[in-house]
């Protein structure tokens, strides 16, 4: 009863602020999940009418050339394992996501959302490569029962009811287990958990390969899909140069509520990879020191505190919400919006430049002397 007292009860927790709009973000994120992946049984019913292996006897279905399912696939029907394995390793790894979710306390509703609206997208983004290009199913001895109507076999697709054999570009379950490994890699603060997570989540993987599942290019296709998807919604909520000016920033945003200041109450400020600039909390805007306004800024122009030149390929020393300290002197250096990881040395030999020459002209008088 102590732990669950002190340890669970607490983390349980989700009315401890007003939920009224967290709710409403977080039904509509499971709306537009539900129409995703009823837009991939319609593909689905079209693909398994196209599949060129579709019920034919084993003996007469080609399946492209793929040395690592050739490899392991032998292995795998020797081993005994059940054909459906990589079918209970995704839903392991979706009670797997959910679970965490419901240990971040009031942050849960802001994972699970982000979550809904990542997934969702991407299985979304399935539909036309499914629609325009039909592979050969990989797994030879995939059997389904097709129903004639169309508008039905995609209903029975949609609930489970029928399973599908044209599924290949780009894998499904794959989102799933990439998307369980990066929500453990960026929230989770303890690696003993994390690890055994993304090692599973790697396993489960690589079951679709020798399962028969999927093809590699599949697996990897949906992996890089699912990184880049993850990345550029975080990125539309870490930095405002992005979440303030581009549309897609914008929607994410009002989509994730003020998400990222839950995040922090829960884990701390963190900084995304690859992200310059950090976004403070709440509305108002970052504050700048008197130095950057004395400067001849563009409007709109990103800026971070730079120590030497080698050090603009890094990260900012800012953080979400602030900036660090330094006992050395720090130079302000204006990056155009493209240059959000860093500039060239280059690029900053000629900023120097032009500032030590605009700097000169300002202390020399009309007789062309230099004022003391």
């Amino acid at each position: 009863m102590a732990v669950w007292k002190n340890h669970i009860r607490p983390r349980l927790t989700l009315w401890k602020r007003p939920l009224k709009p967290e709710l409403l973000k977080l039904l509509l994120a499971a709306v537009w999940f539900v129409i995703c992946i009823y837009m991939v049984a319609v593909a689905n019913a079209y693909d398994d009418r196209k599949n060129t292996n579709e019920n034919l006897p084993p003996t007469q279905r080609y399946v492209a050339p793929d040395p690592l399912q050739e490899a392991t696939n032998p292995w795998f029907l020797r081993s005994g394992l059940p054909q459906g394995i990589s079918d209970t390793l995704v839903g392991i790894s979706a009670a797997l996501l959910f679970a965490f979710a419901l240990t971040r306390g009031p942050a849960c509703i802001t994972i699970v959302r982000r979550a809904l609206l990542i997934v969702g997208s991407l299985y979304l983004g399935r539909t036309p490569y499914m629609l325009l290009t039909v592979l050969p199913a990989p797994w030879r001895y995939c059997y389904t029962n097709i129903d004639p109507n169309f508008g039905a076999d995609t209903w029975k697709l949609f609930t489970g009811a029928r399973v599908d054999c044209g599924d290949t570009f780009y894998s499904g379950h794959t989102i799933v287990f990439f998307s369980c490994a990066a929500m453990y890699w960026y929230h989770c603060r303890h690696w003993f958990i994390t690890i055994p997570v993304v090692l599973f989540t790697i396993f489960g993987m690589f079951s679709l390969v020798f399962s028969g599942y999927h093809y590699t290019t599949d697996v990897i296709g949906s992996a890089v899909f699912t990184f880049l998807c993850w990345w550029l919604f975080h990125l539309a909520v870490e930095v405002d140069e992005i979440g303030t000016q581009r549309w897609w920033g914008k929607a994410v945003r009002w989509f994730d509520n003020n998400g990222h200041e839950v995040l922090e109450d829960v884990e701390g400020p963190k900084q995304l990879m690859m992200a310059a600039t950090g976004r403070p909390r709440g509305n108002n805007p970052r504050v700048v020191e008197p130095e950057v306004m004395e400067m001849d800024q563009a409007p709109g122009l990103p800026t971070i505190h730079s120590e030497r030149p080698a050090s603009m390929t890094g990260r900012s020393s800012l953080g979400r919400g602030g900036g660090g300290s330094s006992s050395r002197s720090s130079e302000i250096v204006q990056l155009p919006r493209m240059a959000l990881s860093g500039v060239s040395g280059a690029d900053y030999d000629e900023y120097q430049h032009s500032r030590h020459s605009s700097d000169s002209r300002r202390h020399v008088d009309a007789g062309g002397r230099l004022r003391a």
